[in-house]
């Protein structure tokens, strides 16, 4: 038979839910007051930890004989297009050297534009792929190993924004630093060059890229140094060689 509650039971049991309020623990409370104002600010902080701990582990994970290229825009390489700008790497540009393999990191980038206007708005936007990529790409633009860079025109523009992250304000090398022939940079940049306006445009895989591809080499990072000095220079003289061949590039390759 059930038996109804009395006052005193009653009173009994608020009382016991009261002190257990009382009792809560003062770090849950801490951690519940912190996570109502700074929730988004935390998931940032551990999206930009996360990136640098994956470019550190491929860092450490490959051989000195790998090649990445870098490509963030409003198109990301598709499995055709990597597969053929492999083959014309292996086949064309390297062909005296099978020792590497061909890797990508890339991200899908918004219009610079609607990335800034990301950055201001309500903080529900953080969770968007294009902004948590750009936070990425941001850490990544001094700590990856993919040299040799494809870039939109807005990425490469938003990237010169990021200068203050690299120890000597330089994220990119001259590309006299490569090649004497004369070449149509970006104006008033001796950094960068429309994929386009060079002898690679015709090649496959690099043929398909959007007209606005930027082409151009980073400087080498200064996080390299958890991967050893030797072993990250000898992984950058490989991209520097098949960036001098990417500039200097000739049809009569192919024959």
């Amino acid at each position: 038979m059930n038996q109804e509650n009395t006052p005193t039971q009653n009173r009994a049991s608020d009382s016991d839910k009261i002190a257990g309020a009382t009792m809560r623990s003062p770090f849950l409370t801490k951690w519940d007051n912190f996570m109502y104002h700074y929730k988004w600010h935390a998931v940032t902080a551990l999206i930009l930890v996360f990136a640098v701990l994956i470019c550190l582990f491929q860092m450490c994970g490959r051989t000195s004989g790998d090649i990445s290229f870098f490509q963030v825009g409003q198109r990301v390489l598709t499995e055709t297009q990597k597969h053929q700008i492999s083959q014309t790497v292996t086949d064309i540009l390297m062909a005296d050297d099978d020792s590497y393999r061909v890797s990508y990191i890339t991200h899908y980038i918004i219009s610079t534009e609607q990335l800034k206007e990301m950055e201001t708005v309500d903080a529900a936007y953080l969770a968007n792929t294009s902004f948590e990529n750009a936070t990425a790409f941001r850490t990544e633009l001094t700590t990856c190993e993919a040299y040799i860079c494809l870039f939109s025109y807005d990425v490469y523009q938003l990237s010169k924004e990021y200068l203050d992250d690299s120890p000597t304000g330089v994220l990119y090398r001259p590309l006299s630093d490569f090649t004497d022939k004369p070449l149509k940079t970006l104006p008033g940049d001796e950094y960068a060059i429309y994929l386009k306006d060079t002898t690679l445009a015709d090649l496959p895989g690099f043929s398909s890229l959007p007209s606005d591809t930027v082409l151009c080499m980073r400087t080498l990072g200064y996080m390299t140094s958890a991967m050893g000095k030797d072993k990250a220079a000898k992984l950058y003289a490989r991209h520097e060689l098949l960036f001098e061949r990417m500039l200097n590039y000739t049809p009569e390759q192919t024959n």
